[in-house]
Formats: structure tokens, C-alpha cells, sequence
């Protein structure tokens, strides 16, 4: 039976988070959110706005709401799937990825940062 190896998801986002530029891009969901926020009060109407990310769901609203989500909190997917490889085995292979959900949508699902 083959095995590949896997890497714990905590030292990968301590590194990302030990460099000030990958900081600083992790911050977008905290400074989207702030941003939003703002708008939103001075016009109530943005609601009707198409809001096309995860962070403006009614569940992340709602975590938000709870105090459940906090800015120092991460946001992550954790994406698995498996495939039978061959018709008439016992072979089948399972592979996953974590996603950044701080990241911004454009580099949140770019090989760097889609974690395994």
C-alpha cells in the first residue's frame, strides 16, 4: 500500500503568518469586513448590493453577530475528495485541501496558498 505524506495545517499558517507580507495579505477578510461595515452605515441600501464573497453569507453575518468570528480568528475550507483508481481494486485515493478564507477571492485558491 502507498502512502504520500500530508503536513499539520498549524505550522503552515505560522509561517504564512510569520512573514509581514503574507500577514498583511491574510488581513483582507477583517479589513473587507471593516470596510463594509462603514459603507453599510452611512447607506443602509447596500444590503440590496450584490455581495459576492463568503463574508457577506448570513451565516458568517450571524457568527459575526455572536462574537463567534473574531478578527484574530482564521477562516478556513477544508475541501476532501477520493477516487476509486482502478475499476476491479481495493485501490482508492483521498487527497484534501485547506483553503484561506482571509485571503482575498483572487489569491485565496492560487496554488501558494491552498494549503494541504
Amino acid at each position: 500500500r502507498r502512502t504520500f505524506p500530508t503536513f499539520p495545517l498549524g505550522p503552515q499558517l505560522q509561517a504564512l503568518w510569520a512573514s509581514p507580507d503574507h500577514a498583511r495579505l491574510m488581513r483582507h477578510r477583517v479589513e473587507e469586513m471593516k470596510r463594509f461595515e462603514r459603507e453599510h452605515a452611512r447607506n443602509p441600501q447596500t444590503a440590496g448590493k450584490v455581495l459576492d464573497d463568503i463574508y457577506y453569507s448570513r451565516e458568517y453575518q450571524d457568527l459575526v453577530k455572536r462574537k463567534e468570528l473574531k478578527d484574530d480568528d482564521m477562516l478556513l475550507m477544508f475541501s476532501v475528495d477520493g477516487a476509486q483508481l482502478f475499476s476491479k481494486k481495493q485501490s482508492d485515493c483521498w487527497f484534501f485541501v485547506w483553503v484561506l478564507f482571509d485571503l482575498s477571492p483572487d489569491r485565496r485558491y492560487k496554488k501558494r496558498y491552498v494549503l494541504p
